[in-house]
């Protein structure tokens, strides 16, 4: 007679209840994880705009009403030599949009991003992200 090799149940639940065990271990992780990468590359493109914005500061001598300034001539300035930055304007990580406020809290404007809420105000990745608040420092 041969003998056939096959799982019982007793050990597929073994296994299933193991595979369960590990995921609710590491989910976790991986959420906060993913929650601090979506802040950084909101500081990240919060600075990317700022730059953008200080370089048309510098060919035109104002700055652009609005974000679209960077990618269009919008005001049909002859001294427009934009784009300012290539592409369109990138979504902030939760798909809203970045917008740029006068005066910002320690300079002339801000780059701002609302975070995960999508409103102004909020805590943890749900809180704003001003690009004053992004230092060199934080680069590193």
């Amino acid at each position: 007679m041969k003998r056939k090799s096959r799982f019982t149940l007793l050990e597929v639940m073994i296994v299933l209840m193991l595979l369960v065990i590990l995921a609710g271990a590491v989910t976790p992780a991986y959420l906060n994880y993913m929650k601090k990468a979506r802040v950084q590359t909101a500081k990240s493109e919060c600075k990317l705009l700022a730059d953008a914005v200080d370089h048309y500061y510098l060919e035109l001598g104002t700055y652009p009403s609005t974000l679209e300034g960077l990618i269009k001539n919008i005001d049909n300035d002859t001294r427009w030599a934009g784009p300012y930055i290539n592409g369109k304007l990138p979504k902030d990580p939760w798909g809203g949009s970045y917008k740029i406020s006068f005066p910002g809290k320690a300079g002339d404007f801000d780059i701002v991003c609302t975070g995960s809420d999508k409103k102004s105000g909020g805590s943890g990745d749900g809180a704003d992200i001003f690009s004053s608040d992004i230092g060199d420092s934080e680069e590193k």
